[in-house]
């Protein structure tokens, strides 16, 4: 692949991330959060496995799952913007030397950072869902951790079960993101899939 092949494939790269970051295809992301979670605990799923409900929350239904996605970036990030941002820059590029930027390794959290991380998203969804009378017991938060200047640092602990479940009402707390992922809590009225697999941390090799 020459220079000008590579630019136009980072240009169709950009576009067709731009649109599925679009409004309109909010099911599919929820989708690819739920699989790409599912799929890190060793369970095999398709597309047509998962239910879309008829009132939300949650977002996706999963074999008793009640799986509500929120995405969490880092501080000042908005996803679309950025790859609106690139999608501009690789069009303009004349050469591979445009679009190159410095690596910039990320900064290493601990489990106990990440769970900081989360509070505000967590905090904030929980006072519009009692806002609207929407109980939190059954349902089943999987927080899709879109790091780029951060990573955890797999070898640090986690919160202990208690303190997490302080953060109250949620059914069970995952996380998935780009390196790792983990059932933070899980109540026994979880499935059991999630139950079997709290205080795990999962280690995801990039493909």
């Amino acid at each position: 692949m020459n220079e000008e092949e590579l630019l136009s494939s980072l240009v169709l790269l950009a576009d067709d991330t731009v649109d599925f970051l679009s409004d309109s295809r909010k099911w599919e992301r929820e989708c690819w959060v739920c699989t790409a979670f599912l799929s890190a605990l060793q369970i095999n799923v398709s597309r047509s496995n998962l239910i879309k409900p008829t009132i939300e929350p949650p977002d996706v239904i999963y074999q008793g799952a009640n799986f509500e996605v929120f995405v969490v970036l880092d501080q000042g990030r908005k996803l679309h913007d950025d790859w609106k941002k690139l999608s501009s820059l690789y069009k303009s590029a004349e050469t591979l030397n445009d679009v190159m930027e410095p690596y910039k390794s990320p900064k290493k959290m601990s489990g106990v950072e990440v769970v900081e991380f989360l509070k505000p998203t967590l905090s904030k969804k929980r006072e519009s869902y009692a806002r609207r009378n929407i109980s939190l017991s059954d349902i089943d938060v999987l927080v899709y951790l879109n790091f780029k200047e951060h990573t955890l640092d797999l070898s640090t602990p986690f919160p202990e079960l208690d303190k997490l479940q302080q953060q109250g009402g949620w059914r069970s707390l995952s996380v998935y993101g780009n390196s790792f992922c983990r059932v933070l809590y899980a109540e026994q009225s979880a499935p059991i899939f999630l139950c079997s697999h709290v205080g795990n941390t999962i280690s995801i090799v990039p493909e």
